[in-house]
């Protein structure tokens, strides 16, 4: 069977010093899966070793059932970051022209238009500079230009840090459109509620080394605990002690 994402005993260090040991998953079509874990416990890290950014130790991952490290295997995913700063000088519509042409396609206006009233995004500042853009505009840009492609898979590596509490809502209602579409969604996020609200399974990474896969409701009977931020929290007490 072909995975949009599968990951093999991969091993990656930072001079000597373990990033990721030996971790191991696998993801199905068509689910969201969310990625969770404190600061520095391998996220982002894991995130640029699936984008082939980074070279690691030991392991394997492949996506469809391709090495990662194919511009062929790459080329079904689109990837969205924390944050999203496209050139300061480029309109919104120049930035989405530039991303549709890469896939060589045309600017496809109507889904643009679409998108952008899903969003909450105003078409018309779409002729305007990104250097008038707040963060969430930027945000709701780079999530648009990921849309517009269709591709199979989605990277997203805490995209909805700063966006407010509708664009959030807003946001989580594509990703949501994502499954229903039967892509596959996989992202890292700080905020709790946006896991138990959209995903399937969750990934829980500490220092590195996996905690727990599985779905939310399985997650909070292993750690015996009535809301995700308890579980989480009880799922990674013992290293924090240590």
């Amino acid at each position: 069977m072909s995975y949009p994402l599968e990951v093999i005993n991969l091993t990656k260090s930072y001079h000597n010093k373990i990033a990721i040991a030996e971790l191991s998953f696998t993801i199905e079509s068509g689910e969201v899966i969310g990625l969770l874990g404190v600061n520095g416990a391998g996220k982002s890290t894991l995130i640029k070793c699936l984008l082939d950014l980074v070279d690691f130790d030991a392991g394997a991952i492949s996506i469809f059932g391709q090495t990662h490290t194919l511009t062929s295997a790459r080329s079904k995913l689109s990837y969205l970051g924390e944050q999203f700063i496209p050139p300061r000088f480029a309109t919104g519509k120049d930035v989405l022209r530039l991303m549709a042409g890469l896939e060589g396609m045309n600017l496809p206006t109507e889904e643009v238009r679409r998108h952008c009233e899903l969003l909450a995004l105003e078409e018309s500042v779409l002729e305007s500079t990104c250097q008038s853009y707040s963060k969430g505009m930027r945000q709701k840009l780079g999530l648009i230009a990921c849309l517009i492609t269709a591709k199979p898979l989605m990277l997203l590596d805490e995209p909805m840090s700063g966006l407010d509490p509708l664009a959030r809502r807003l946001f989580k209602d594509r990703i949501i459109e994502q499954r229903e579409a039967g892509r596959t969604v996989f992202f890292s996020t700080h905020l709790l509620e946006d896991i138990s609200s959209v995903c399937d399974r969750v990934i829980v990474l500490d220092r590195g080394q996996l905690k727990f896969i599985g779905a939310v409701d399985e997650f909070l009977n292993s750690t015996q605990q009535a809301n995700l931020e308890a579980a989480f929290l009880a799922s990674i007490a013992t290293d924090a002690a240590a």
